[in-house]
C-alpha cells in the first residue's frame, strides 16, 4: 500500500518538461515585447529631443539673437540638461546634429 501511494506523488519527466517549454515560451515572448516597448520608447524621447532642440531652443535663439544658430552647440544655454538632449537616447553615443541648410534638428540613428 505504501508503494502505490508513493508512485502518484510526483510528477514525471514529461510533465516537468512541459511546463518548463511553457515557461519558455512566455519568457521569450515577454522578452520581445519589452524589447520592441523599449525601442520605440527610445524613438519617441529622441523625436521629443530633437523637437525641444528645433522648435523651443531654436526660436528663443532666433529670438534673441535675430538669426539662424550657427550650429547646434549654440542651442546648449537654452536647454536644461544639455548632454543628455543632445545625444540619442537609443545609442548614447549618437548626438543630434543640424541638417545641411541648419533649420532641422537630425538623429543619426532615427534620420527624421
Amino acid at each position: 500500500m505504501y508503494g502505490s501511494r508513493h508512485k502518484d506523488a510526483g510528477f514525471t519527466l514529461v510533465e516537468v518538461t512541459a511546463v518548463l517549454v511553457i515557461i519558455g515560451v512566455l519568457l521569450l515572448i515577454a522578452i520581445a515585447t519589452y524589447a520592441a516597448s523599449t525601442a520605440r520608447a527610445g524613438a519617441v524621447a529622441c523625436e521629443n529631443n530633437r523637437r525641444l532642440l528645433e522648435r523651443t531652443a531654436a526660436s528663443e535663439y532666433r529670438a534673441e539673437h535675430g538669426t539662424d544658430p550657427a550650429d547646434i552647440d549654440a542651442l546648449a544655454p537654452y536647454v536644461f540638461n544639455w548632454d543628455t538632449v543632445r545625444a540619442c537616447p537609443t545609442d548614447v553615443g549618437q548626438l543630434l546634429y543640424f541638417d545641411t541648410d541648419g533649420t532641422r534638428v537630425v538623429c543619426p540613428i532615427h534620420g527624421k
